[in-house]
């Protein structure tokens, strides 16, 4: 019996079908109404495939795993605000060029492309906490969930089925996402001085590396 070669540029089009697990899924419905410090590690996914993971947290130090704490009235009062984007977009590429370069040469173009895509910079940021209900918009699209609740079962643009939930760590807002193809985190702190801080893990059993970068917003006038 003859060996059967599998033709990489074809294995492409499965090792990028996270990418709606990358971009922050579109709710159902539109509700009514990311310079950050070392991050923690994310517990992974209650399977017997998925790998562990870990959220974004610098290279140069150790992660540590803070717990998280029962939310409480104005528990994001820190970090709740209108932000517009201030720096960062450069770390964006620099991470995704780092992970596709380790790909196959026959499927980089195609890889850079696709995470270049799904990894758009926000221009515009607000956060908002009422009781214990939390909405994050992201350039205008909307994403709520009850803090330190279960997950909420969302869909991205393409259909995609995820899962979304929010927790609160040492004052940092974390926004996880999770299916059944890898997971995205966004972390959210508050910057010395004012502003916003945006830390964003992208993480694949498909890909080399997690991607890993960081963005700063500046308080809207």
């Amino acid at each position: 019996m003859g060996t059967v070669l599998r033709d990489p540029r074809v294995l492409v089009v499965a090792a990028l079908s996270l990418i709606g697990a990358c971009a922050p899924p579109k709710p159902p419905t539109p509700p009514s109404s990311p310079d950050a410090p070392p991050l923690a590690q994310v517990e992974p996914a209650s399977t017997t495939t998925s790998p562990t993971t870990t959220d974004p947290s610098p290279t140069t130090e150790a992660p540590v795993e803070p717990q998280a704490v029962a939310p409480e009235p104005e528990a994001l009062a820190a970090i709740a605000g209108a932000y517009r984007y201030r720096g960062g977009k450069a770390s964006v590429r620099k991470s995704i060029d780092g992970v596709v370069d380790d790909m196959n040469v026959m499927v980089r173009g195609i890889a850079r492309k696709r995470l270049i895509a799904a990894n758009t910079v926000p221009k515009r940021i607000a956060i908002d906490q009422v009781g214990d209900e939390v909405t994050v918009r992201i350039d205008g699209r909307a994403y709520v969930a009850t803090l330190g609740g279960a997950a909420k079962r969302v869909k991205d643009p393409n259909g995609e089925v995820s899962r979304m939930r929010y927790e609160l760590r040492d004052g940092a807002l974390y926004q996880i996402f999770r299916a059944d193809q890898g997971d995205r985190t966004n972390v959210f702190t508050a910057r010395e001085g004012g502003g916003l801080a945006m830390a964003v893990r992208i993480h694949s059993r498909q890909l080399p590396a997690d991607v890993r970068y960081r963005l700063s917003f500046a308080e809207s006038g």
